[in-house]
């Protein structure tokens, strides 16, 4: 049950980070983020584009934050 609670908590983090512009992509797939138990991998093509990664990912560790 933990592993589905953990995906039910991690999938919309993930979608943003997938769907932002500033992923990185080799081909048409994009690769934005990979969660692996919990750590967290982000990728971009800039330093530009990581920053706002991170911050999407700062964004949402905040709202969880204040959700416990």
């Amino acid at each position: 049950m933990s592993v589905d609670l953990f995906n039910v908590k991690s999938d919309p983090l993930l979608n943003k980070l997938s769907s932002h512009p500033d992923t990185f992509s080799i081909g048409t797939t994009k690769i934005g983020a990979v969660i692996v138990a919990d750590d967290l991998a982000i990728t971009s093509s800039t330093p530009h584009g990581l920053q706002s990664l991170v911050r999407i990912t700062e964004q949402d560790a905040a709202e969880k934050k204040t959700h416990l």
